[in-house]
């Protein structure tokens, strides 16, 4: 499949899925009724998710995270700890400029999430990320701590994202952050 083939998948996705929730008086009242992660609402919220995320990755498109994020916000009601859900939620809050949820759910994330391992490294990256752009200076707190703890700053790739946001917020390549 092609990337045009794949692009227009995920439109059809987008229109079917979100008529579906249209015409059931949006995504709170049709997943209220929906029992754990069985009923044919909450499969279709799963598939339109992936579709969402797929297509805000791809384009920063800022209306189509705002609906993500209110999809993702009542799926998060059901499944509070659940780690997919928060990486969706803080994906879809950063793409829409809400930086300080985007910081929340991150924070949630990485707190829910075994030290050390792929996911959190991962999460633990986006979220010095986005703590640069709300405050350069809490960002340099946490990514101080984060060296502290970590002097070998990871495994690769988040090794070399970690000295990107080092060298971005100002920090000395030989050392810490200044």
């Amino acid at each position: 499949v092609g990337a045009a083939e794949r692009d227009a998948f995920v439109a059809t996705i987008l229109r079917a899925g979100d008529a579906i929730f249209e015409r059931s008086g949006g995504f709170a009242d049709a997943l209220a009724g929906a029992a754990g992660d069985s009923g044919p609402m909450v499969q279709i919220a799963g598939v339109l998710l992936d579709a969402r995320l797929e297509a805000v990755r791809a384009t920063n498109d800022a209306p189509q995270a705002g609906r993500g994020l209110e999809l993702v916000e009542v799926l998060l009601k059901k499944r509070p700890n659940d780690g997919a859900l928060l990486g969706a939620a803080a994906t879809f809050a950063e793409a829409a400029d809400q930086n300080e949820r985007a910081a929340e759910f991150l924070r949630a994330l990485v707190g829910g999430l075994p030290p050390r391992t792929e996911p959190w490294f991962a999460a633990k990256v986006q979220q010095l990320r986005v703590l640069t752009k709300l405050s350069p200076e809490r960002a340099r707190t946490v990514l101080a701590q984060y060296r502290t703890l970590y002097p070998d700053l990871g495994p690769e790739p988040h090794r070399s994202r970690i000295k990107e946001i080092e060298r971005e917020l100002g920090g000395d390549p030989k050392g810490g952050a200044r």
